[in-house]
């Protein structure tokens, strides 16, 4: 409000408890992946975050100074993930999720789609939070979820999550995965 009524732009600034994006986001989620690996893991399911193709995006101007680059942070993390599955046994499901939502799971209509294409469709971008734990829970029984990276929000043109609801979305896709060639 202040920033609006001196016609400035304001940002969200604050110092980080603990680790900042780039020890948590990157390097916790690359020791994880490498842990995952070495004791014979067959599927990691990360959840991140849409926007990743916005180097813009509000998530990534948050923090000290000129912004932590949160998203940045979580994308190098999931472009690793996938890198490492292609050189061995494993394999990933990476959700990026729209705005979590505290409403009731298998309720609201969704959609799933890739590069942050359902930002720029949907005014709907909101997900409870329920909905992406039973997608991760789908995803480990879900053959249509291995090697597969895409975004997940609210849409009007959507359908509720349901028992086996992962697989009916998933093939909306049409076997497309997010590009992480674009970052």
């Amino acid at each position: 409000l202040i920033g609006k009524l001196f016609r400035q732009k304001w940002k969200l600034r604050f110092a980080w408890k603990g680790g900042k994006p780039e020890q948590v986001d990157w390097l916790g989620q690359k020791n994880q992946f490498d842990l995952a690996k070495e004791v014979g893991t067959k599927h990691v399911i990360v959840v991140g975050t849409m926007t990743g193709t916005e180097k813009d995006s509000f998530l990534n101007s948050i923090g000290e100074g000129d912004g932590d680059k949160i998203v940045m942070w979580k994308r190098k993390a999931e472009v690793y993930l996938v890198n490492l599955c292609k050189a061995g046994e494993l394999s990933y499901t990476i959700i990026h999720a729209g705005g979590l939502a505290d409403t009731a799971g298998g309720v609201d209509p969704l959609a799933v789609g890739i590069d942050d294409h359902l930002r720029k469709l949907n005014t709907t971008r909101r997900i409870p939070r329920a909905d992406v734990a039973q997608a991760c829970v789908q995803a480990i029984e879900c053959k249509a979820a291995l090697g597969r990276s895409f975004d997940m929000s609210g849409s009007d043109d959507g359908q509720a999550l349901g028992p086996d609801g992962l697989d009916t979305l998933l093939q909306t896709l049409k076997g497309a995965n997010c590009d992480y060639s674009i970052n």
